[in-house]
């Protein structure tokens, strides 16, 4: 169970009663200038006399909360907080969903809840894990000796993987801001934990036999950029690994679509009409549909072949 204390929250509510509102301006009684103080005045207000905690929790608390220890070869025991519906059914696809920045694991919540009242336990066809990444919300934060970097938490979250019993027939990884950073590099260099029938030969594929791993943010100098220049990433690796687009309306940086077929000819690409840069949070319906759609097409290759009453003894609630 995730739970606050008391003093914690009074804490921040005195922090936040003393904390001041700069006077008006020109610039900040304008919507379209960045936030309006207006607005700010109003968020103030609500956090100290409307928003009520306990309620939040009780809605965290709805679904299985989980911490465990993860073993990280460079940085040592790291605590890993996830909620997760964990189905009954042994061929239920593996999957995590791994929020990016500003936001936490609660901005899948929505998409969560619409599964919880679609499925039953019996009929879930997906084990769904949603992290808090090392250093956001319930997990551990960062080592204060050495550098932490993407490529730490992509590690911890394939290990966090492993851990739980989904390694030896892979999983599906979806990632959005940082967590697509993430899930780029898991993909990289952890491609082990993804079966070899999933690196399809180009001209094995057609548009609609894809996965996706959703993107939303400039992806061809990402693999460049993020990829160990001792161990360069090869280009049959960035071209074959099933990949996937969801573009929210209103998302502030989209990649042309030729651009992106260009660099991965094995691509579907989910165009959407409404929401933006949180889109799991804002259109949780349209997100789950493009998760859905994913899973039918690649989910037979990311299928336990753990008992799954072994997996669960692997997992410590909270």
């Amino acid at each position: 169970m995730s739970r606050f204390d008391t003093s914690e929250i009074e804490e921040f509510k005195t922090l936040l009663s003393l904390s001041k509102v700069g006077p008006k301006t020109w610039e900040n009684s304008q919507n379209d200038l960045g936030l309006s103080r207006e607005w700010l005045l109003n968020a103030k207000d609500i956090w100290l006399n409307e928003f009520q905690w306990r309620t939040h929790e009780e809605r965290i608390n709805s679904f299985p909360n989980f911490r465990m220890t993860v073993e990280d070869p460079i940085h040592g025991e790291m605590g890993v907080h996830f909620v997760a519906l964990f189905s009954v059914n042994p061929e239920a696809i593996l999957i995590i969903l791994m929020h990016g920045w500003p936001g936490s694991f609660l901005e899948i919540l929505p998409m969560l809840e619409l599964l919880k009242a679609k499925y039953t336990p019996e009929g879930l066809p997906y084990h769904i894990i949603i992290p808090s990444l090392p250093g956001y919300t319930l997990s551990s934060g960062p080592p204060l000796g050495r550098d932490f970097s993407n490529e730490d938490s992509a590690r911890i979250m394939n290990q966090l993987m492993i851990d739980l019993g989904f390694g030896e027939t892979g999983y599906i990884a979806k990632g959005g801001d940082v967590g697509s950073a993430l899930a780029c590099r898991m993909t990289i260099h952890y491609c082990k934990s993804c079966p070899d029938e999933a690196r399809f030969k180009t001209d094995d594929l057609t548009e609609t036999e894809v996965g996706i791993v959703q993107r939303q943010m400039a992806i061809a100098e990402k693999f460049l950029e993020w990829a160990d220049p001792r161990e360069p990433v090869k280009l049959d690796t960035i071209l074959a690994m099933p990949f996937g687009y969801s573009v929210f309306l209103l998302e502030t940086s989209i990649l042309p679509k030729s651009w992106a077929k260009n660099l991965h000819p094995n691509m579907v690409r989910y165009e959407h009409e409404k929401g933006g840069h949180f889109g799991a949070l804002e259109q949780p319906q349209l997100f789950l549909a493009d998760v859905e759609d994913f899973a039918r097409k690649m989910g037979y290759l990311c299928k336990p072949e753990n008992d799954v009453e072994m997996m669960m003894t692997k997992r410590r609630r909270l």
